[in-house]
């Protein structure tokens, strides 16, 4: 029984010789630091060391496309400021990029903003597959021996807080539904659209929805 026959039959609530063990986000840079000075070897793939089983995440991109520069507008040697994929300002520590320490600006302040925004959300009309899959990449993970999924990033509400910062997006639901409707209507239907003809091609063995 291979770890995706293990989850399958787990998900379907029939017997396994053993539960898998299943990490559903990268492991911090500074986890793995501290790992390698209490004995993880410096070369070693954190899942194969540990013996966990490994989710193989489909490569499709939701973000807006052509995304948004990522530069460093600032750096003090501790901290940096840079522009995200997405189009927000953030502050992160330099020993821990991944964590960001503060959102400084965003791109979404007013409905024309919202609009422009939208142009780099294109709805595809056809079921053709996303940019670098082909039948190579369909059949490699048709085969693979973990389960296969999809796990849409960002998601409503992470979408919304990135791009037009906390309080303006929960105000908004007060202040400008219809911007909020379309806001999600246009982005649902942005992901629907990209995925569907992967879901067409490739069974999956799991969804994945990290959102607030």
């Amino acid at each position: 029984m291979n770890e995706r026959e293990r989850f399958s039959r787990l998900m379907a609530y029939e017997p396994i010789d053993r539960l898998p063990v299943l990490a559903l986000e990268p492991y911090e840079e500074t986890a793995l630091a501290r790992w390698r000075q209490e004995g993880l070897p410096a070369d070693a793939d954190v899942v194969d060391f540990l013996g966990m089983a490994r989710l193989i995440h489909v490569p499709v991109s939701l973000g807006p496309s052509p995304a948004f520069e990522c530069r460093v507008l600032s750096d003090d040697g501790e901290y940096i400021v840079q522009t995200t994929n997405l189009g927000a300002t953030v502050r992160c520590r330099k020993d821990n990029p991944s964590m960001f320490y503060g959102y400084i600006d965003h791109p979404i302040k007013t409905r024309t903003d919202w609009e422009a925004y939208k142009e780099r959300l294109p709805i595809p009309t056809s079921d053709q597959l996303p940019a670098g899959w082909d039948q190579a990449l369909i059949a490699r993970l048709a085969a693979s021996g973990n389960p296969v999924g999809i796990c849409p990033f960002p998601f409503f509400f992470r979408f919304g807080f990135y791009t037009m910062g906390m309080a303006r997006f929960l105000t908004a639901f007060h202040d400008e539904p219809e911007m909020m409707h379309d806001m999600f209507a246009h982005y649902g239907a942005y992901v629907a659209a990209t995925i569907h003809p992967v879901l067409d091609r490739l069974p999956l063995d799991y969804a994945v929805f990290c959102d607030d």
